[in-house]
């Protein structure tokens, strides 16, 4: 029985063989959430503030120059790549290529119809630049449809963590289980668009995209504000995402679910993290934003925070996750049976 047992994966709870697996590409993705903000902390020890403000402003018109802009790349990069990788390791390729051919589609096709119609679709109509690295396909840029996988991804996990998936996974009831598909994508998408309200303030006074309408949030950006619509646009682009993702990687069955801590939330939330902490030390060290840093504090960082504190109770033994290595072990001698 023992030989059999090591030889299979639980459906559940944590392999026993496997609870460190992901380890190594967790302290890449810290790197990454703590390495950013302090090149750029450095370089403001190093050239000043004022050499801060020239790459700034210089970044409209020569962007491969300036560190924020590469530092965005290499962010978004570093991030799809783990991404894959996760997904391959918990799911297996097949998945993983659906997971990302979709993510990409989708943010693709909202972003297309908000630079294409003069409606804008579900954001409202803007235009990106040319001085958007990497080219773009039909007016939307391919490094903007790939960041998407990168943030929405690990804002998915983290939603898995926080909500009691498990449980909610295995409800017989079909009505009650889209109801909590619902629910986890709902939430997915919210925390997305936390983070927009410190990606797009940045991304707009940098000339990466312009607005053709006016709106109330943040009045002092080019073209009198952002539109209202664009939050909502990022709520209903993550809330797609999150629906087919639900479908593809948690509801249907796989032949391969590999889990551990380091591949349930630590991954996913190193990940997010650094989309966080690279946009707040911009906006601290450049851009000089008030509501702007407020407005990351209590969104994006609200969410690492209450994740934070979810793995703090854990580890004092409230309501451990996953489900235990006991329930792991009766999975894998049922199925060994």
């Amino acid at each position: 029985m023992t030989s059999k047992l090591s030889a299979l994966q639980p459906t559940y709870g944590y392999s026993l063989e496997q609870a460190e697996r992901g380890k190594r590409v967790f302290w890449l993705a810290l790197l990454g959430a703590l390495g950013i903000p302090l090149v750029l902390f450095s370089l403001r020890l190093l050239h000043g503030p004022e050499q801060m403000q020239i790459w700034w402003e210089s970044a409209k018109e020569a962007p491969v120059a300036q560190p924020q802009v590469l530092t965005n790349l290499w962010m978004t990069f570093f991030g799809i790549s783990i991404v894959i990788w996760h997904s391959s390791v918990v799911k297996g390729w097949a998945r993983t290529i659906a997971c990302i051919g979709v993510g990409f589609t989708i943010a693709w096709f909202f972003e297309w119809l908000g630079t294409n119609f003069s409606g804008g679709g579900i954001f409202g109509p803007y235009h990106y630049s040319d001085t958007v690295l990497l080219g773009h396909f039909l007016g939307v840029p391919w490094v903007v449809a790939l960041g998407w996988e990168s943030f929405a991804y690990p804002a998915f996990y983290m939603v898995l963590y926080l909500l009691p998936s498990e449980q909610m996974g295995r409800e017989p009831s079909q009505l009650k289980r889209f109801i909590n598909i619902t629910l986890i994508s709902a939430l997915g998408g919210l925390f997305c668009v936390v983070l927009d309200f410190i990606v797009d303030p940045i991304s707009v006074e940098a000339g990466n995209f312009t607005w053709h309408v006016n709106g109330g949030v943040y009045p002092w950006l080019a073209g009198s504000g952002e539109p209202i619509t664009n939050f909502l646009g990022w709520w209903i682009c993550g809330f797609t995402m999150m629906i087919a993702w639900t479908y593809i990687l948690q509801t249907t069955p796989s032949k391969r679910h590999v889990r551990s801590r380091y591949l349930d939330i630590y991954i996913p939330l190193a990940l997010y993290a650094t989309w966080f902490t690279n946009y707040m030390s911009q906006e601290i060290l450049m851009q000089q934003r008030d509501d702007v840093i407020v407005f990351g504090l209590f969104g994006p960082g609200g969410v690492v925070l209450l994740v934070l504190i979810k793995i703090f109770l854990e580890k004092q033994g409230y309501q451990p996750h996953p489900l235990g290595h006991e329930m792991s072990r009766q999975a894998l001698e049922k199925q060994a049976a």
